[in-house]
């Protein structure tokens, strides 16, 4: 792409006569290089998002010895100490968290909680450091399935196996509480 760039600025254009095919040259090559951009630019946003599932699916690989059924939640200062780290806060009977720890994700610290649901453990990453999202977004990578999903700030990934994962992102986009 840079060599055709730059074969378009090269082009020679007499002093005494300006040939009108000549003249259009550069527009083209500038509308061609504006269209690569927006070619290229959109490519780089699907492959991060493509990025941020590979991401979570690694971290929650990285703690799957969490992802497991279980009666019993953590204790609610435990909680309340790693949401509060992330400037966040639960209200009461979201769902039962089985596991909370405050982990490194992108270069920011973020809560990763485990939450019990009627078919079995889920992973719930609240990024709230991450760039928007426009949308939802589907995971199904590595055996796990979930669901990367816009909130107040930055994303709520659910990932889990065979687990409602669009359900338990509803219920904490509905119960997570922003400072």
């Amino acid at each position: 792409m840079d060599r055709v760039i730059r074969m378009a600025l090269e082009i020679p254009v007499s002093e005494h006569r300006i040939d009108v095919r000549r003249t259009q040259v550069p527009w083209r090559a500038a509308a061609s290089l504006v269209i690569g951009l927006v070619f290229a630019a959109s490519l780089w946003l699907v492959s991060t998002r493509d990025s941020l599932a590979h991401q979570a699916v690694e971290h929650a690989e990285g703690e799957a010895f969490a992802i497991v059924r279980t009666n019993q939640t953590v204790a609610s200062g435990e909680l309340d100490a790693v949401l509060t780290r992330a400037h966040l806060r639960l209200r009461p009977g979201a769902a039962p968290v089985s596991y909370a720890s405050s982990c490194e994700f992108s270069g920011h610290i973020i809560p990763h909680l485990v939450v019990q649901t009627s078919q079995g453990p889920a992973v719930v990453l609240i990024l709230t450091e991450e760039p928007s999202i426009a949308k939802a977004t589907r995971v199904n990578e590595n055996g796990y399935e979930g669901v990367i999903v816009p909130a107040p700030r930055g994303a709520l990934v659910v990932l889990g196996h065979d687990i409602p994962a669009d359900e338990v992102a509803k219920t904490f986009l509905g119960s997570v509480e922003y400072l």
